[in-house]
């Protein structure tokens, strides 16, 4: 069997359940574009070498892969809300408040953001400074930046915090 008619079956066999995992997994936005990245990966191996004994397996552990590569890049690039975005949709107050505060935050180093969440965790000075290796003074100081650099990126999205709210 050639590599095209074994790239066919495998797509007639598998894209439906393939394209259902991603569905469940991210939704149906994205469910599309994986699915196709998927079998483009299957082309490209099949191109190149004999299909897999299990062909099955073999697709759903590219498609694992696709997703946690997906995944990945979607961590590494957070979604930042424009002013447009939220005009179009005329969400109410407190959904654009939860919108600026997300993008704000997003704005913000990952170790700014860090220190930030484990103390919202209830972590002490000393507990968060131990998980990062830094000293109690260190993380107070980050602590202290990190939120006055939250504050102006808010107000960048146009939200204002009083300075008894930080």
């Amino acid at each position: 069997m050639n590599s095209q008619s074994v790239f066919d079956a495998a797509y007639d066999a598998h894209a439906p359940r393939v394209y259902a995992y991603f569905t469940l997994c991210l939704g149906a936005d994205a469910a599309a574009d994986l699915t196709q990245q998927t079998f483009m990966q299957l082309w490209a191996h099949l191109r190149r070498e004999p299909p897999p004994d299990n062909l099955r397996a073999w697709v759903f552990r590219i498609a694992v892969n696709v997703k946690n590569d997906w995944l990945r890049r979607k961590q590494r690039t957070p979604a930042l809300v424009s002013l447009d975005d939220r005009q179009r949709a005329a969400p109410d107050d407190e959904l654009v408040t939860a919108l600026a505060v997300r993008t704000a935050f997003a704005r913000l180093s990952a170790a700014q953001r860090d220190v930030l969440l484990l103390k919202q965790m209830g972590l002490t000075s000393d507990e968060i400074g131990r998980a990062i290796h830094l000293s109690a003074s260190a993380v107070r100081s980050r602590m202290a930046a990190a939120k006055k650099q939250f504050r102006r990126e808010l107000e960048d999205c146009g939200v204002t915090m009083d300075e008894d709210d930080g």
